[in-house]
């Protein structure tokens, strides 16, 4: 029967930084995975041993800064090793592929004296839209 596609080849690009799960299927849906030469659409479409995959790469786009957003932080608990926060529901802890503003990162990198606004840090990889 075989595995699923985004899982075989987000598996073998395992050296591409860009290669996200997520990132795979968006090629995917997009048609630059081809399977013994047909192009593939469906995530969910199986691989069989033997078959040959063949993945168009998109260009790497160069990792951008996240930027510090000013946003009021709940915080409950704070000391030189520890804060504790109160996340509301549905804010996103780190930037991903799919958000890369807006998260509880982006606001602690605009909050001086927590480490994180010192330095600017990257996104996570192929984090640009």
């Amino acid at each position: 029967m075989g595995l699923r596609l985004d899982l075989v080849v987000r598996r073998h690009l395992t050296g591409a930084d860009a290669a996200t799960r997520t990132r795979v299927q968006t090629w995917i849906e997009n048609g630059q995975v081809a399977i013994n030469g047909r192009i593939v659409c469906r995530v969910s479409t199986r691989a069989a041993a033997g078959d040959v995959v063949t993945v168009s790469l998109p260009a790497v786009e160069p990792r951008r800064a996240s930027p510090a957003e000013n946003v009021a932080l709940d915080v409950l608990y704070e000391d030189d090793h520890l804060l504790v926060l109160d996340k509301p529901a549905g804010v996103v802890v780190h930037p991903t592929y799919r958000h890369t503003a807006g998260t509880l990162m982006n606001a602690l990198l605009c909050t001086p004296g927590r480490g994180l606004a010192t330095a600017a840090r990257p996104l996570s990889a192929g984090s640009t839209s």
